[in-house]
């Protein structure tokens, strides 16, 4: 009897031990799901979308608890990072060419490769134009001799540094002002350059115009669409964001009526292969 209730007590220990370990076990599971559950969702996106990524993002982040953490920089310098390896789950790309670079080499999800904006170029100076130009919407006065410094982003990696220098070359002004020319890391950087004073004039992005403080002398006006290439903007989700919802719904958000709102009041225009809504008549 006794041997019994001993062989009883010893099985109950170890479903108990057992039970404990099963219990443990999940436990670990629901640690290691809740953790990831709480990663941020990482978001690499072109310069000129800062002033208005903020308030997307803001409007966004209103749908869902998980943070949403973005880092702006040149589209060609995000592009080889996330070649490389970098844990982005979503890219937006001053450009379309880098996001089909991603897709074409494994590091984007090709279902998800969305045109969302189009990117003005505006010519921006901190010493008076000549009113004759500046209504005549040229590029001709970049050549007066108060203008020393012409601020670009970096065309190496800069859609919109390639767009000035498209612009510039169009109105037969590159070889003139090649010697004024300098160089900003993004668009950003370019415009920061003609606000500080470091630079007389730049061709920079439309969408930073708002950005321009109350008390600089800093005028903008914008450049023909039809004198450089369009600028358009396409989202992409990473390789690394492939198994992320989240990274697809804001790809979806980006097209969605909030984030268009927000896009046009910067200044930005809807894809140039988007046909237009049809007028209403009345």
């Amino acid at each position: 009897m006794t041997s019994g209730i001993r062989l009883r007590l010893a099985s109950l220990a170890g479903v108990s031990h057992g039970f404990l370990l099963f219990v443990c076990c999940l436990a670990a599971a629901s640690a290691i799901g809740q953790e990831r559950a709480a990663q941020p969702l990482m978001i690499a996106a072109a310069s000129d979308l800062q002033p208005a990524a903020g308030e997307i993002v803001a409007q966004f982040k209103e749908h869902v608890t998980t943070e949403v953490l973005v880092t702006y920089g040149a589209s060609g310098s995000l592009h080889a990072q996330i070649a490389n390896g970098a844990p982005f789950d979503v890219f937006l790309s001053a450009d379309l060419e880098y996001p089909r670079n991603l897709i074409a080499s494994g590091n984007a999800v090709a279902g998800s490769f969305r045109p969302f904006a189009r990117g003005a170029l505006v010519l921006c100076a901190n010493v008076p134009l000549p009113e004759e130009e500046r209504d005549r919407s040229d590029l001709k006065s970049l050549a007066l001799p108060r203008i020393h410094h012409i601020a670009i982003a970096n065309p190496k990696h800069a859609p919109y540094g390639r767009a000035a220098e498209s612009a510039l070359r169009r109105a037969g002004m590159l070889d003139t002002v090649a010697g004024k020319l300098v160089y900003g890391e993004n668009v950003r950087q370019a415009f920061e350059f003609v606000v500080s004073g470091n630079a007389e004039a730049g061709l920079v992005s439309r969408s930073l115009m708002k950005s321009v403080p109350a008390a600089s002398r800093t005028s903008c006006r914008q450049l023909p669409l039809e004198s450089y290439p369009p600028l358009d903007q396409a989202a992409v989700v990473t390789r690394h964001g492939a198994g992320n919802r989240l990274a697809r719904s804001f790809v979806e958000f980006l097209s969605g009526p909030e984030a268009r709102e927000i896009l046009e009041r910067y200044g930005f225009l809807r894809p140039s292969t988007e046909t237009p809504p049809p007028k209403v008549t009345r």
